[in-house]
């Protein structure tokens, strides 16, 4: 559990001048602020596999992750991402638990989350699909209304599949499972992911406004609003400006990144010989 005098620098950078009430209503300012203003990223981790540096991964340790995205404007991928949303919230007097799930349902564990217990039941509060509000793990399903954030649920026995649309594949799933996970198990996945991981070569970076979800994938930035999807490629020399501008990245981290030899390898052509994703099956409830 973060400390009080960090737990309140973090609030306040999130905006908030008060730790929330421990409700629905606290919840959703909590999580919304959050998806606002803590983009999901892999920059610090490309910055240390293509430095050479030794050591853990960066981010695991909740403390390191909120002062490294105090200073520096990142956040992580999802084993330290979730656990770091979820010692912020129990920090503030929410009840909840790390949970694992699979990513494009492929029966692998791959994923890390919260779920948050309230008075009405389970709400899943995701670090990485940042669906702006929390999303309901209730029986049957449930298909959000808003254009933007159009993430659909549905309950399977005693677990979930959440749908989600992350760009550039769109629809998207991702199965939770209900036991809950230990901080030991996140960072073991996590140090694990270096031999394995879409996002250990190129960048990733994903940021959820009000009204709109940025997601920069290598070159190309997607942008999703009620319209429809914007889709742009960004030249190198301009990516650095864009990922300040949009995603909120410090001119210093920004700089290690290119210094690490990650940027260079950001502009490459993803590799012909590397094996595909495995299908993602089935369609959201609402498409059926």
């Amino acid at each position: 559990m973060l400390q009080p005098v960090l737990r309140d620098a973090v609030l306040r950078r999130l905006g908030l001048s008060a730790p929330p009430c421990t409700d629905g209503e606290g919840l959703a300012t909590l999580y919304a602020a959050w998806c606002a203003r803590v983009p999901f990223d892999n920059l610090r981790k490309l910055t240390v596999l293509h430095s050479g540096a030794g050591g853990d991964l960066p981010g695991m340790v909740a403390e390191d992750f909120f002062r490294a995205w105090v200073e520096l404007g990142c956040g992580a991928t999802c084993w330290p991402s979730a656990n770091a949303l979820s010692e912020l919230l129990e920090s503030v007097g929410f009840t909840c638990r790390r949970v694992t799930g699979s990513m494009r349902d492929c029966a692998r564990v791959n994923h890390g989350s919260v779920v948050v217990r309230l008075a009405d039941g389970d709400w899943l509060v995701d670090s990485s699909m940042l669906t702006g509000r929390p999303v309901p793990l209730h029986p049957g399903v449930f298909v959000s209304a808003d254009p933007v954030f159009n993430h659909e649920v549905e309950a399977q026995g005693d677990e979930f599949v959440v749908w989600n649309d992350f760009q550039p594949v769109g629809a998207f799933p991702c199965r939770l499972f209900p036991a809950t996970a230990a901080w030991a198990e996140f960072a073991q996945r996590y140090e694990g992911s270096r031999e394995m991981s879409p996002f250990n070569s190129r960048v990733y970076a994903r940021r959820s406004e009000a009204g709109r979800v940025s997601t920069l994938s290598g070159t190309t930035l997607y942008v999703r609003t009620a319209a429809g999807v914007s889709v742009r490629e960004v030249a190198g020399g301009e990516l650095p400006a864009l990922m300040r501008e949009v995603f909120g990245h410090a001119p210093a981290l920004l700089d290690a990144w290119q210094q690490s030899g990650a940027a260079a390898i950001n502009l490459e052509a993803p590799r012909g010989d590397a094996p595909p994703p495995p299908p993602i099956q089935g369609v959201p409830p609402s498409r059926r």
